[in-house]
């Protein structure tokens, strides 16, 4: 795959240490699109420990949560937030 880099204007992401999962907002114009957040679960392998979750409002993707953060995402992403 050829890929192109570039700075992507709007992402936030946030950290709940308590439960260990991280939530990243993939857009800003999700709180106006309308109807419901349509959650849906990613298989990953047998031989990981966390979980990740895809968020979909109005048929586009808004967030990923990603449960099992410390074990899941790398330590200096963590460290970041």
């Amino acid at each position: 795959m050829k890929c192109s880099s570039s700075t992507v204007a709007f992402m936030r992401a946030c950290c709940d240490r308590e439960v260990d999962a991280v939530y990243i907002t993939v857009t800003e114009e999700a709180e106006h699109l309308p109807g419901p957040v349509i959650s849906v679960p990613v298989a990953v392998p047998e031989n990981m420990e966390g979980e990740v979750v895809l968020d979909f409002k109005y048929g586009r993707l808004i967030g990923i949560e990603v449960l099992g953060a410390s074990i899941t995402l790398p330590d200096d992403l963590l460290m970041s937030l």
